[in-house]
């Protein structure tokens, strides 16, 4: 990668490269001159002139519009630059408070999140190492269920206390919306991945030699995945919300229309989704470590190759 990723800002960094939208304006004679461009550098045949930069962008468009196991081109739809004109819309709707009073609207912003996500996951997902499709189906029920039974609670509460004042009606839209988005993403990690529960995850030293299979760093990779889930959502889902909730106590503001207000809200969210999200998915790194100590007895006093 360009970037560091070594460090949180790094991490970062390319995330802003991976989620950027205006990787979805690629045209298909830009994708081709990336690939001739990167396969004259592997050739050692690089035309006068190119610069590292046109090398490094060339690189971004190879990986912004191609799978990396099978090379070929990804629907638009279900790219990571998708990600934030998606959710842009996924966000807003869920918090709205028309959508929180409504059993249907509730069903339906949840299901199509949930949907959506599964296909975004299973068309960048390795084609090396494929899911099986029995783990898909239960991981993909298991966020659609776990998701709608926190929304429509939800609902339900927003219904039988209509008369709630403004910081409860605001701590509802912060909080349950986002709390069925990453509750449904904890148990679909965990129904797709319990085999790292399970039977553990290959351990390596610093040399990069497999040492063996451990469930407490399959454990602690899962755990980091629901800690990043519950992060990645903050700036889009709560931090919006509480303002305008701060917002509806004033009187002047609220002589704004409604068109008004909802336009700003979902401003709010777009910015934040742009803006806020990648910081928050380079918190972790992509391969963690994790102490010897913290292992199983099984790794304690093994020793590298000086002893």
């Amino acid at each position: 990668p360009l970037y560091d990723q070594s460090t949180m800002v790094g991490r970062a960094k390319q995330f802003y490269t991976i989620t950027d939208p205006r990787s979805l304006f690629i045209t298909s004679a830009q994708l081709q001159q990336a690939e001739a461009l990167l396969t004259a550098y592997k050739e050692r045949n690089i035309p006068e002139g190119v610069t590292d930069g046109d090398l490094w962008n060339a690189r971004r468009i190879v990986e912004s519009v191609l799978h990396p196991s099978t090379g070929q081109p990804i629907t638009p739809f279900l790219r990571f630059s998708m990600y934030a004109p998606m959710n842009i819309f996924i966000v807003s709707a869920m918090v709205l408070p028309s959508t929180i009073n409504s059993v249907p609207r509730t069903i339906a912003i949840h299901w199509y999140n949930q949907s959506y996500n599964a296909a975004v996951n299973y068309t960048n997902g390795s084609s090396a190492t494929p899911v099986p499709t029995r783990r898909l189906a239960e991981g993909y029920i298991g966020a659609v269920g776990s998701s709608l039974a926190i929304a429509l609670g939800a609902t339900f509460i927003t219904q039988k206390a209509a008369n709630l004042g403004v910081t409860a009606r605001t701590f509802i839209r912060a909080t349950l919306p986002f709390s069925a988005v990453v509750a449904a993403g904890c148990v679909n990690v965990a129904l797709i991945r319990r085999n790292e529960l399970t039977d553990g995850v290959e351990v390596y030293d610093k040399d990069d030699n497999m040492r063996g299979l451990s469930v407490v760093a399959g454990k602690s990779g899962i755990l980091q995945c629901c800690i990043a889930r519950f992060v990645w959502n903050v700036p889009a889902m709560i931090l919006p919300t509480i303002f305008m909730g701060y917002m509806s106590t004033k009187p002047w503001w609220m002589k704004f229309s409604p068109r008004v207000r909802t336009a700003t809200e979902v401003t709010l969210i777009s910015l934040a989704l742009m803006f806020g999200v990648p910081p928050a998915l380079g918190l972790f790194p992509q391969r963690a470590s994790i102490a010897v100590d913290k292992l199983e007895e099984e790794f304690q006093g093994i020793t590298d190759k000086n002893g």
